[in-house]
């Protein structure tokens, strides 16, 4: 599925070099109107925190995944709301890379980088994840051995912490984790090269990035089949079995990101190609694929929903591209065209849904103790159908945790980010047929 994102990198590395009839069709920024930001990516981060918050809420504990229960296919696929993150992820971190690259400026300082990454993801976790047991009585986070489990994003590993109450969804922060270690040395890797051999030009090294994620995709798929070849997962299927979830068989989702990544690097400054600008004025397609992968993702690959069903190899491959597929239909409007444009973009815009996705972070680590503690409380009410009360009084209880967790942890700890400076790397000889580059700010 990534197979053709890659093939469309390609083409457009090459389109953005030798095709100049296109400016008559789209005579706009391939990126975005605004040349340091990607404006919308908050919005993202807000669907796809609402997804698996509602997955949860009226998943589980509404009774959206019992026997019989309407709609089970499709509130058991709210859980896609995980590989939109990742794909966020995979485009808004590895971006900075490309570009540097190929600009011929020095990559990414690797110390400043894992110290952002570290204030980003590091000390709201380990807030909530302590409060929580606290507050809920999860002693055993603090037993023995578990205490570096638990609070080193290390419950991805093992199949009990997989399944314990201390915010089970944070296995997906130790897949996170394992990405920020790889992401800076798979770019040092690409850059290689240019130190054997004569510059490169910049459609050269974008070529070979591309390629690169191409291969990343490729290898990836290939893991999970192995994995299933050799029997070293379960048939049928343990959808949370720890080799299928480490990194290595999640780097697709990563991959098609990163995709998009070198993709809007290509394009930078230049108009877009006839099929992308064709998109472009129509920028409801990519959703509509996006919404056609759900659907399917649903119905159409025999999945009920149901916690205990067993999926075959073949269904858990077919699923987990057609989210991939649901990722980047999301993501297309906010990376390509003029991001003042289009229905979907003024969605996008909305302040509200761009300040969830602010307090997202938050609201992804604390759902599930919120959770936990309204069950405590027997949450009811007389004549309000479960869907409803779980979904929304959930919801709105995540969000004020989130904005707390925001304004009191989140906040403060990102700004320490100006004790650790770029630092010093050497600067590469610059490629000819260099042009400028925006920023992006780091996710």
């Amino acid at each position: 599925m990534s197979v053709p994102v890659a093939g469309v990198v390609l083409t457009v590395v090459h389109a953005g070099a030798t095709d100049r009839r296109c400016g008559t069709m789209a005579a706009m920024d391939a990126v975005t109107a605004r040349e340091d930001r990607f404006p919308h990516f908050d919005a993202l981060r807000a669907i796809a925190a609402v997804s698996v918050v509602l997955f949860h809420a009226v998943g589980f504990w509404g009774g959206g995944l019992a026997d019989g229960a309407a709609g089970r296919a499709f509130i058991a696929r709210l859980e896609v709301g995980v590989p939109v993150f990742l794909a966020i992820s995979g485009f808004l971190l590895y971006r900075p890379f490309v570009a540097a690259h190929a600009a011929g400026r020095a990559r990414p300082a690797t110390g400043a980088y894992a110290w952002r990454r570290f204030l980003r993801i590091v000390p709201a976790y380990w807030v909530a994840l302590t409060l929580s047991a606290v507050a809920l009585s999860w002693t055993y986070v603090f037993d023995g051995a578990d205490w570096l489990t638990y609070y080193g994003f290390g419950q991805l590993y093992t199949v009990p912490a997989l399944g314990r109450g201390a915010i089970a969804p944070a296995w997906t922060l130790g897949i996170e984790v394992s990405f920020y270690a790889f992401l800076p040395l798979w770019a040092a890797g690409l850059r290689a090269p240019d130190r054997r051999g004569p510059d490169r030009s910049r459609d050269q090294i974008l070529r070979r990035h591309a390629t690169a994620v191409g291969g990343l995709w490729v290898a990836s798929v290939l893991y999970s089949v192995v994995l299933f070849a050799t029997g070293a997962v379960a048939d049928p299927v343990r959808t949370n079995d720890p080799a299928l979830l480490a990194l290595p068989g999640t780097l697709d989702t990563f991959a098609l990101g990163m995709a998009l990544a070198v993709a809007s690097v290509a394009l930078q400054g230049r108009p877009l190609p006839r099929l992308l600008a064709a998109i472009e004025r129509r920028s409801w397609l990519p959703w509509a694929l996006a919404l056609t992968a759900f659907c399917a993702s649903a119905v159409a690959i025999g999945l009920t929903g149901a916690p205990d069903q067993a999926v075959s190899p073949a269904q858990y491959l077919a699923k987990w591209q057609l989210y991939g597929l649901v990722a980047v239909g999301l993501l297309w409007p906010a990376v390509f065209g003029d991001q003042r444009r289009g229905a979907v973009r003024r969605l996008l815009g909305l302040a509200p849904l761009a300040w969830v996705g602010l307090v997202s972070y938050g609201v992804y680590v604390w759902h599930w103790p919120v959770l936990m503690q309204l069950q405590r409380w027997d949450l009811g009410a007389a004549g309000v159908h479960p869907y409803v009360l779980w979904g929304v009084t959930g919801l709105l209880a995540t969000l004020v945790l989130g904005a707390l967790s925001y304004a009191v942890v989140e906040r403060p700890a990102l700004s320490l980010r100006r004790f650790v400076g770029p630092g010093r790397t050497r600067q590469p000889t610059k490629p000819s047929g260099t042009a400028s580059d925006s920023k992006v700010r780091m996710q």
